[in-house]
């Protein structure tokens, strides 16, 4: 905060500052923008460690810096969708398309907006008549998000940063002393610039503490980044929901080390601690490989991040109808021997954000329900689009087919969606399923 003097004229140009005009000449107080400081070599250093790793190929890192935040161009039925125009970034990607939808679904809720959702119109006329496009609004949106993740990582004791990446040896790092500074300053920066996602991403780290994010791992030698410069589930914890933990299940599983030298020391695999705004499914526990517990199935939002083996996408629906249809019956911990003692919180799921009940709650006219997947990547050089899911029940028992790969992508995909609802009949519109691989 500076001291500068000021005429009646230019007092009255900075609103914030009108309530100080007294007189020509006074002193008043004018916030200064925040600045920006290198950041130092050894930190800068230990950050493009803690995110690529060791011997990373160039090719991955290059990617990273070459995706920027972009909306899909006008040819898509989705111009509130970003846009992953390179290999690797997906995780961030689309946990920050969730809760950029979060905003939307906000802003939805303060404007008013009724939809008929019993309707069978298309994707793009529901959600045109929901969803604000405007670019202006969709900065706006953008901004929001970005900062409500970063304020996820940040604790009571450090601030929020924002960190300018213009190699991995310069970076430029702000400090905001609030949420709302932040917010200003994401609106008025450009996030279409190649490199904004990395930027991002390291934002949260720093954010976050790097001891800090380490010490939520599991293995805390390995990088953020793994293999092919695909996000780790670490990563994606991050950025869902400010804590890079290595697991999905709710809270953690402890194991009792009782060794020939009976240490007596514990193993913890940290999951998910609370409720959480905004969802996550995968297709890896389809296949037996993951456990996602009720935190993330039942979010406050019916807004999931749905991963696979080597991708991201997004799955939401604009009522919260499918978030009301009961949850799966518990699953047994991935390690469920004697010597495992599972640790959760308090159990209780986040409230529906649109109706204030339970989400699983299975309430009455829930046995239906529509979703619509979103898959940023560009293939083929097609337009990113939009598409329809729906959830049907008819009384049924559907044997589970045998999967053993996610090559299968109908099955998988179907799978992956009855993780959440079991027994579901799953359709889409479009011959194939959506692409989650």
């Amino acid at each position: 905060m500076g001291r500068v003097y000021l005429r009646d004229a230019e007092i009255a140009a900075v609103p914030e500052e009108r309530e100080f005009k007294r007189a020509r000449h006074e002193i008043v107080e004018v916030p200064r923008p925040p600045t920006a400081t290198p950041l130092a070599s050894d930190v800068a250093e230990g950050l493009a460690l803690l995110l690529f790793g060791f011997d990373s190929d160039p090719d991955d890192r290059e990617r990273w810096f070459q995706q920027a935040f972009t909306f899909a161009d006008s040819n898509s039925n989705a111009p509130w969708g970003l846009q992953q125009d390179f290999g690797g970034p997906c995780g961030v990607l689309a946990a920050v398309q969730a809760y950029l939808l979060r905003d939307m679904h906000l802003a939805a809720q303060q404007g008013g907006a009724q939809l008929d959702l019993a309707s069978q119109q298309d994707p793009l006329t529901e959600l045109s008549a929901y969803v604000d496009a405007r670019p202006e609004r969709l900065r706006g949106h953008l901004a929001s998000a970005l900062c409500d993740m970063l304020v996820r990582c940040c604790s009571w004791t450090k601030p929020l940063l924002w960190a300018e990446v213009v190699t991995l040896d310069f970076i430029q790092v702000t400090e905001f002393p609030s949420p709302a500074e932040l917010h200003k300053f994401l609106e008025s920066t450009s996030l279409s610039s190649p490199g904004s996602v990395l930027s991002f991403t390291c934002s949260l780290i720093l954010t976050r503490g790097m001891e800090s994010v380490r010490g939520d791992m599991d293995n805390p030698g390995q990088p953020l980044v793994g293999a092919f410069g695909h996000c780790t589930q670490e990563l994606v914890n991050l950025c869902l929901i400010g804590s890079a933990a290595s697991n999905v299940f709710d809270g953690e599983i402890k194991f009792e080390d009782c060794g020939d030298d009976n240490s007596g020391d514990t193993i913890s695999l940290k999951g998910v601690r609370a409720p959480c705004p905004v969802g996550y499914l995968t297709a890896m526990e389809a296949l037996g490989l993951a456990e996602v517990g009720s935190y993330y199935k039942a979010p406050a939002y019916p807004i999931w991040v749905l991963g696979s083996s080597s991708h991201y996408t997004v799955l939401f629906g604009l009522g919260c109808a499918a978030n009301h249809c009961a949850l799966p019956s518990a699953t047994a911990a991935t390690n469920t021997s004697n010597d495992a003692v599972r640790a959760t919180s308090d159990g209780s799921a986040a409230c529906c954000a649109m109706c204030s009940k339970k989400p699983g709650c299975a309430l009455a006219g829930a046995g239906t329900g529509a979703l619509y997947h979103y898959n940023g990547k560009v293939i083929g050089g097609d337009p990113v689009q939009v598409r329809r899911v729906a959830l049907a029940w008819d009384g049924e028992t559907h044997p589970k087919p045998l999967l053993m790969h996610d090559g299968d992508s109908d099955a998988v995909f179907r799978e992956a969606m009855r993780t959440r609802w079991p027994g579901a009949q799953v359709t889409w519109d479009g011959e194939s399923a959506p692409q989650i691989v």
